[in-house]
């Protein structure tokens, strides 16, 4: 069964749909998940000083770029073993509705919303995916 998991100092919150985790190695799970969710708020120096790296990131193209961000979220999942988990590939993926209040000009902002991960043997972030932004 899926289910969903809210951080309460912010509002945020990340679903996880029905068997869409699986073990690295694209296995099914079995039994019990444990869901972690940690929110950056991108409006306090002290939690951005906390993400990893210096904000350089590998751009689709290869090319150096620098990220801003107006929020950012770890999500981490493990079975009851502590057994790390994956989104499954084939799945709907998760759904994280995150809220901010950083300002942005809306003007500027492109019609996608970039999802980053962190590389931690180049120290780089890298571009996993784009996906349509909804501003709520």
């Amino acid at each position: 069964a899926g289910g969903s998991v809210v951080d309460e100092a912010t509002g945020s919150s990340i679903k996880v749909p029905p068997n869409g985790l699986v073990y690295p190695d694209g296995s099914p799970v079995e039994g019990l998940v444990t869901v972690s969710f940690s929110v950056i708020d991108v409006t306090d120096p002290a939690a951005l000083a906390s993400m990893p790296g210096d904000f350089s990131a590998v751009g689709a193209d290869g090319s150096t770029v620098y990220l801003q961000s107006l929020g950012a979220a770890w999500v981490g999942a493990a079975d009851e073993k502590g057994n790390q988990l994956a989104v499954k590939a084939d799945s709907e993926g998760l759904e994280l509705d995150l809220k901010s209040n950083a300002t942005a000009d809306m003007e500027k902002l492109d019609a996608t919303v970039e999802m980053w991960t962190f590389n931690e043997d180049s120290g780089k972030w890298e571009l996993e995916t784009t996906q349509p932004m909804k501003v709520n």
